[in-house]
C-alpha cells in the first residue's frame, strides 16, 4: 500500500454501523490494493464462511498507480467471497 492515501484504514461494521480508523503501517510491505484485500480476507475471514455472512468482508482498496493514469492499473480493487466460486480471490 506504500502508505496508501492517508496511512489510515477506514472501518466500517455494516451490521452495527460503526466505524473505526486504524494506521496502515503494518501493511506497508503490500505494493497494492489487491495484495492487501487478499491479505484481510486470508486473515480474517475463517474458512467455511459463506459469500453472504455477516463474518464475510468486502475490501475495497487501491493500489499505487491509482490516479496516475498508467496503463492497466485500475481505480479500485473489490475482494470478497465469490457467489460463484466461493472463493475469496478478486478479479
Amino acid at each position: 500500500m506504500i502508505n496508501g492515501w492517508t496511512g489510515n484504514i477506514l472501518r466500517i461494521n455494516l451490521t452495527t454501523g460503526a466505524i473505526s480508523r486504524e494506521s496502515s503501517s503494518q501493511y506497508k510491505s503490500l505494493i497494492g490494493g489487491m495484495g492487501f484485500g487478499y491479505k484481510i480476507m486470508y486473515e480474517e475471514v475463517a474458512p467455511g464462511v459463506k459469500p453472504f455472512d455477516e463474518e464475510n468482508k468486502v475490501v475495497f482498496a487501491v493500489g499505487p498507480l491509482t490516479g496516475s493514469g498508467a496503463p492497466c492499473s485500475s481505480r479500485v480493487n473489490i475482494t470478497s467471497l465469490s457467489t460463484f466460486t466461493r472463493g475469496n480471490f478478486s478479479g
